[in-house]
């Protein structure tokens, strides 16, 4: 089973080493977002990326959020509260079919430090796991205490700029649903696409800027047809959680 995040590390360098001529590097992710409202817009994006992208594919995937509340202590300096839930959340890859049943887990964890000079201030963790799916994840999940708060269906082209390189840059063009046959929208109408761009950074700092400078030219060739704008993937995973909520309202 092929991994999508085969090349990427995480920021503390505890990813899988990068299929890259450069060797190992720590890898990041930076994250523009918009919001396009007309089809001329998607169409318009659509056709400027796919001139410009050495490779264009298709993805879906469905996001499942579960949470639980159950009292327990974390290690060694985070105790859990009860009223502080464990959430996670299992992407479940459909497509391409390099990655089907392929299945991203990722796992925050909330609670408070205790001793030290961090006594009593909140803490947060946050790790993404890869690993292949089986129907038995759900089980054992359930058997733990998490229920399902919801699911996301998602559809989106994917376009990669300069890949297997220092300026690789990938851009996702996110369509989501809260039916798996993609026909209610979650965000009220057809059109709504989410914009999300994501640069390889390498540690070095010649490729770093080379990656930056990649991405700006990408985001300058799409105005004015969305406004993109750095986004902190705390805040980004926020706002889908608040729209999720709005849609079911």
């Amino acid at each position: 089973m092929s991994s999508l995040f085969s090349g990427w590390e995480d920021a503390k360098g505890e990813g899988q080493p990068a299929d890259t001529p450069e060797g190992p590097s720590v890898y990041t992710e930076m994250r523009l977002m918009g919001l396009l409202k007309t089809q001329e817009e998607v169409d318009k994006l659509l056709q400027c990326c796919s001139s410009a992208a050495d490779v264009h594919c298709l993805s879906s995937w469905t996001d499942i959020t579960l949470q639980t509340a159950v009292h327990s202590t974390g290690c060694m300096d985070m105790r859990k509260r009860a009223e502080t839930p464990q959430e996670v959340t299992l992407r479940w890859y459909h497509e391409p079919g390099g990655v089907k049943d392929t299945c991203a887990l990722y796992y925050q964890d909330q609670g408070v430090l205790v001793g030290g000079l961090h006594a009593k201030k909140a803490a947060e963790t946050a790790k993404v796991y890869c690993t292949q799916t089986t129907q038995a994840m759900r089980g054992v999940l359930r058997a733990l205490g998490f229920r399902r708060l919801g699911s996301i269906h998602v559809k989106a082209n994917v376009f990669h700029f300069k890949p297997k390189t220092a300026r690789h840059v990938v851009l996702l063009l996110q369509q989501h649903f809260l039916d798996p046959q993609h026909t209610r929208p979650l965000w009220g109408q057809d059109c709504c696409w989410l914009v999300e761009l994501q640069a390889r950074l390498s540690s070095d700092a010649a490729a770093t800027a080379a990656a930056e400078a990649a991405l700006a030219a990408v985001a300058e060739t799409l105005k004015p047809v969305v406004t993109l704008r750095k986004m902190d993937p705390k805040d980004y995973a926020e706002a889908e959680a608040n729209a999720m909520r709005a849609a079911a309202a």
